[in-house]
């Protein structure tokens, strides 16, 4: 079915970032979510579209793309939650770089997938 195959595309995508990620220190900085769209290598892109207090996030590699809303997470300041993917955040810790994945992955360290602007 259509909606299936959506959702194991858009879990694919996730879990392929997912895998190369790994800690964001809580000392590290970070700005409020800049509209953009952010390429991450090859195919991969994540668009950030910001209204008033609303916030989108559309990804998309060469498996599928995915749309969702953003919501700050109440737990950790400078992450968004990205509705519908249990876990994931997005992070800016400026305005150039977007950080996807799982909060207690993430890391500005070498080998890092970032998602530069485009």
């Amino acid at each position: 079915m259509k909606g299936d195959r959506f959702l194991r595309i858009s879990f694919t995508f996730a879990m392929t970032l997912l895998g190369t990620l790994t800690f964001i220190p809580k000392s590290l900085g970070t700005i409020p979510l800049q509209d953009g769209l952010y390429w991450g290598g090859g195919s991969r892109y994540i668009q950030i579209t910001v209204r008033g207090d609303r916030a989108c996030y559309m990804g998309s590699s060469s498996n599928g793309s995915a749309v969702a809303s953003l919501e700050p997470d109440s737990t950790r300041e400078g992450f968004y939650r990205v509705n519908g993917f249990q876990g994931i955040v997005v992070s800016q810790p400026d305005s150039e770089t977007l950080l996807f994945g799982m909060p207690d992955n993430l890391t500005m360290g070498a080998g890092i997938p970032r998602f530069y602007r485009r």
